[in-house]
């Protein structure tokens, strides 16, 4: 029954192929004696689960889905938004996040620092690929992607422009007479 119990374990745990050569079920019969007493089955239990911890794979953004950075550029400001495909914001940042204030949030230098901060998060967490998308009449567009993605390292896999089109939405303003 106490071997069942073992063998279910190792089973379980998917332990990696060296581990498994070295404590197979003909190394547990010779040491019968060990298994009798709970403490030696307790110590044992432990070592298993600590090889076991070893060889757990971490979790990089290329085995899950990858992530969407929005990019918007209006007028006065720059905005990125890093978002999963559900759309959770995973890190935003904005020009007035870094001390830009009034005039100087439009300006190639705080869209610079946007994209840099955000490229740092991505260095982070090992974020390999993303799809942008990008929003907004604004003039710091390419210098802020352009700094993004030389700092950064990460592929971008599509670039997406958002285009906001009303389908016969507000009535429009009446004409203006001269």
């Amino acid at each position: 029954m106490l071997y069942k119990q073992i063998y279910n374990y190792r089973k379980n745990l998917d332990l990696s192929l060296q581990f498994r050569k070295n404590l197979s079920l003909e190394v547990i019969e010779q040491n019968k004696k060990t298994l009798n007493n709970p403490e030696e089955l307790y110590k044992l239990s432990n070592f298993i689960f600590k090889l076991d911890t070893k060889n757990l794979k971490v979790k990089k953004w290329s085995d899950t889905k990858v992530p969407i950075l929005y990019v918007k550029s209006t007028l006065n400001n720059t905005l990125f938004t890093l978002t999963d495909t559900n759309g959770n914001v995973l890190y935003r940042s904005s020009c007035g996040m870094h001390g830009f204030k009034h005039a100087r949030k439009k300006s190639h230098l705080a869209a610079q620092s946007v994209g840099i901060d955000v490229a740092k998060y991505c260095r982070k967490k090992r974020i390999k690929e993303i799809h942008l998308r990008l929003e907004g009449l604004g003039k710091t567009k390419k210098s802020s992607i352009s700094r993004f993605s030389k700092k950064s390292g990460v592929r971008i896999l599509t670039i997406t422009r958002i285009v906001n089109i009303s389908f016969n939405g507000c009535r429009a303003r009446k004409k203006r007479r001269f």
